[in-house]
C-alpha cells in the first residue's frame, strides 16, 4: 500500500512539474477540503469537454466510540488517491466524474477496558480483567470505483473555485478484533469461548460499518489555472 501512494505522489508530482514548465496552459492545479481529507489536485485539459484530474487526500482524526457496551479511543486515518476522467457535456464548467479512488482509508480502535467491570463481547459477559486487551483494525477494499457531479475547471486563466459531489463504492468493511487474554494460560475452556465470542463481536462490528460501503464525497477545490 506505501508503494501504491509513493507511486501516486510521484505521479502527481511530476504532472505538476510538467504543468508548470512544459504545458501551463492546459493545466490547473489546487488545494481544497472534502470529506476524504485535505485534497490538493492536479487537473490536465484534454478537449474542451474531457479533463483528466488527479488528487491526494489526507486528514487525521481521533475520537472516542462505543460498540457492543465496549469503549474505544478511535484513530481515524484518511489516505486516499483520486483519479478520474471529467466530461463536460456541454464543454462548459458542469461535469460529470467517474474514476478510481486508491483507498488507504483505516480505522484503528483500542478498547477502554476497566478490570472490574464487566463487558458484553459476542454472546457472554466478561470482566475487563478476563479480557485483558481489545484491539480493532478496519479497512475498506483498496480500489473504489467513484462517481461524482460538478462544477469545475475554469477555462479563464487564474482562481476558480470548484464543486462536487459523488459516492465511492469501496465495499464491505474488512474488521478484525485482536484480544490478548489471561484466559489463553488460565482458563483454556473459557479462552475457546471467548474466541467463538470475537467472531461474534466481529461480525457485529462488521454490520454496523455495512453503511459506510457507499461513502459520500462532498468536495470543494480552489484552483489556479496555469
Amino acid at each position: 500500500m506505501k508503494k501504491i501512494f509513493k507511486m501516486l505522489g510521484m505521479f502527481l508530482g511530476v504532472c505538476l512539474l510538467f504543468a508548470t514548465h512544459v504545458l501551463a496552459w492546459d493545466y490547473a492545479t489546487g488545494i481544497g477540503v472534502s470529506t476524504l481529507g485535505i485534497t490538493g489536485t492536479v487537473e490536465k485539459k484534454l478537449t474542451s469537454k474531457f479533463v483528466a484530474r488527479g488528487c491526494y487526500n489526507y486528514f487525521k482524526y481521533n475520537y472516542k466510540a462505543t460498540e457492543s457496551e465496549v469503549k474505544y479511543d478511535i484513530d481515524l486515518k484518511l489516505n486516499s488517491g483520486l483519479i478520474t476522467l471529467d466530461w463536460h457535456p456541454f464543454g462548459g464548467a458542469f461535469k460529470v466524474a467517474a474514476g478510481v479512488l486508491i483507498n488507504g482509508n483505516n480505522i484503528k480502535g483500542k478498547a477502554q477496558l476497566v478490570s472490574t467491570e464487566r463487558y458484553k463481547i459476542g454472546n457472554n459477559y466478561y470482566t475487563g480483567a478476563q479480557l485483558g486487551s481489545l484491539k480493532m483494525d478496519v479497512d475498506f477494499n483498496t480500489f473504489a470505483p467513484y462517481l461524482g457531479l460538478g462544477w469545475g475547471f475554469g477555462y479563464k486563466k487564474g482562481l476558480s473555485l470548484t464543486f462536487e459531489a459523488g459516492v465511492v463504492y469501496q465495499g464491505s468493511p474488512d474488521v478484525s478484533l485482536e484480544v490478548n487474554s489471561p484466559l489463553a494460560s488460565t482458563n483454556p475452556v473459557l479462552w475457546n469461548r471467548l474466541k467463538q465470542d470475537i467472531e461474534v463481536e466481529k461480525k457485529d462490528v462488521e454490520d454496523a460499518l455495512k453503511k459506510f460501503k457507499y461513502y459520500p464525497v462532498v468536495m470543494i477545490n480552489l484552483l489556479y489555472r496555469l
